[in-house]
């Protein structure tokens, strides 16, 4: 009997080569075989350019050279063009995978009942490095229960895309919306797969997550950090807009997969008697986002009516 098969989806856009290098370098090094492919976003710099050149030459990477559409919409729009893996995986272009962080995920998915049927998706824990990989600390749920739900994926993303691995059932799902229309691959991921499907967590740490300043994602690895940078991009920048599009994105297509109280959930997000369920939002029983400071700045959101 065949090995199942894994793709690794990369979004590159203009990546330090050094990082980029050593990112390579630990695929190549998976104890697991894999298929990896590069979708780049409009790369401009020369040194970069010619870096992922480096690796298409060697043949051991198909490489894509795109227009530039943003980091999510471009890990999505390669994620509907490759097809014909039983597993697929979303790779960084600057961090480092440990040798088994492949075969670990192809095990956990290939052993979880149900997989084969239902839409899966796989993620471990990971640990922080700076920009010279030096160990700065562990990902946020070190040491506690993940608390995982799909009334915590309408509001947050609390997997990190380069630790998820999944099936094609999820895979389908995902590129039924229009790629630009997400806040992020991850986020999309995590909010399909929690309310759609089935998420499995490894507990064991399989990336070396790289800090260095210049990441798509601002936040940091502190919760100090991690709440600045929110209050920053949802507050005065106004990426709300964003989430409630991905919200009503998400309700037009798959609303009817839901479970009766999760259909009760997304409902409170959705157009009409406006004040009421921004009330209900902000008094609603159960936690929105893991900590209470973060829980609090979720619920005076919904106060103000801003999402």
């Amino acid at each position: 009997m065949s090995k199942p098969s894994i793709a690794i989806l990369i979004s590159t856009y203009n990546p330090n080569p050094v990082f980029f290098k050593q990112q390579m370098d630990s695929l190549y090094k998976q104890t697991y075989p894999c298929t990896i492919f590069v979708r780049d976003d409009g790369s401009n710099d020369e040194e970069s350019i010619r870096a992922i050149k480096t690796v298409e030459k060697d043949g051991k990477v198909i490489v894509r050279w795109c227009n530039n559409i943003g980091y999510g919409a471009s890990f999505l729009t390669l994620l509907s063009e490759v097809e014909g893996f039983n597993y697929y995986a979303f790779c960084d272009q600057d961090d480092i995978w440990l040798p088994d962080k492949i075969e670990r995920s192809v095990a956990a998915l290939s052993g979880a009942a149900g997989s084969c049927i239902e839409p899966t998706l796989y993620f471990s824990h990971y640990d922080f490095y700076d920009r010279n990989m030096n160990f700065t600390g562990h990902s946020t749920f070190e040491g506690k229960d993940t608390p995982l739900s799909f009334r915590n994926a309408l509001v947050d993303v609390n997997i990190l895309g380069t630790t998820m691995v999944f099936n094609e059932k999820l895979r389908k799902l995902m590129i039924r919306c229009d790629a630009n229309l997400p806040v992020s691959h991850d986020w999309w991921a995590y909010l399909i797969s929690s309310g759609c499907g089935n998420i499995i967590e490894d507990r064991q740490v399989t990336v070396q997550y790289r800090r260095h300043g210049d990441n798509s994602s601002g936040v940091g690895n502190s919760r100090l950090q991690k709440f600045v940078f929110r209050i920053k991009e949802f507050i005065f920048n106004d990426n709300l807009s964003k989430v409630r599009k991905q919200i009503i994105c998400f309700a037009e297509h798959y609303s009817s997969e839901l479970n009766s109280d999760d259909q009760k959930i997304l409902n409170l997000f959705m157009p009409g008697q406006r004040v009421i369920k921004s009330l209900r939002k902000a008094m609603f029983p159960k936690k929105w986002r893991i900590t209470v400071p973060e829980d609090l700045q979720c619920r005076i959101i919904f106060l103000l009516g801003r999402l």
